[in-house]
């Protein structure tokens, strides 16, 4: 899966220190991390999110889907 540190997940969840950690580290903006503790991280994010939407609301992009679904949340 590849997702952007511009996507609304990460916006929950810290995207924004996770982008000024890179780009300290020299990351580029084009590069690709592929590690097991991102995909653990991801998934653990969105199994937490899953577990507290009692009824979710279907919407076209995530950006809605997160304004629609985590108010209550968060």
């Amino acid at each position: 899966i590849y997702s952007s540190l511009d996507e609304p997940l990460f916006n929950y969840f810290g995207g924004e220190k996770i982008a000024v950690l890179l780009e300290k580290t020299g990351m580029k903006e084009d590069e690709c991390i592929q590690h097991a503790l991102v995909t653990t991280a991801l998934k653990n994010a969105q199994e937490k999110i899953a577990k507290k939407i009692l009824i979710e609301q279907t919407t076209q992009s995530a950006a809605d889907w997160f304004s629609r679904n985590m108010k209550t949340i968060f």
